[in-house]
Order: C-alpha cells, then sequence, then structure tokens
C-alpha cells in the first residue's frame, strides 16, 4: 500500500506525532487530494488546546487546503 508522510495530534495539548500513513482509497462520492499547501488558523490552535473536542485522536490539524486531485472514488464523474 502507498504510504504518505502526515503530522497528526495525537491528543488534546499532545506532542504532534510525524509518521508515514497508508494512503486510503477514495470512498464512493469522495475525492483523494494530495495537500501541497496547508494553513493553520485559530481553529487548530482552539483544538490543540482544548481538553476534548468530541473527535477521536489522533486527529490531522488544518483545513485551509491547497491540493491536486489524485483519484475520484466511485459515483464521481467530475473533478470540480
Amino acid at each position: 500500500m502507498k504510504k504518505a508522510r502526515a503530522s497528526l495530534l495525537e491528543k488534546p495539548k499532545g506532542d504532534f506525532l510525524i509518521n508515514d500513513y497508508p494512503v486510503p482509497h477514495p470512498a464512493p462520492g469522495t475525492l483523494l487530494i494530495k495537500i501541497e499547501l496547508c494553513g493553520i488558523c485559530g481553529t487548530d490552535v482552539h483544538t490543540w488546546q482544548n481538553d476534548d473536542i468530541g473527535i477521536p485522536y489522533p486527529i490531522s490539524l488544518g483545513h485551509e487546503i491547497v491540493g491536486i486531485i489524485e483519484a475520484l472514488g466511485e459515483g464521481v464523474t467530475a473533478d470540480y
């Protein structure tokens, strides 16, 4: 399986883990994007500083993404 490097927050107020992770195949109706750039904003800092945001860790921060579409999931007919 193809792997890619990613930085994940291990737990609230925790360390960031930089490792190689498996690249998933896109699920039906979704896209797989190779991230080229990603901004970190106040929401990400808030997520890092809080005790618990109600989602399972580890998590990937950053939601202001620029990337290249690598693959289309089943049923996707356009890349826009």
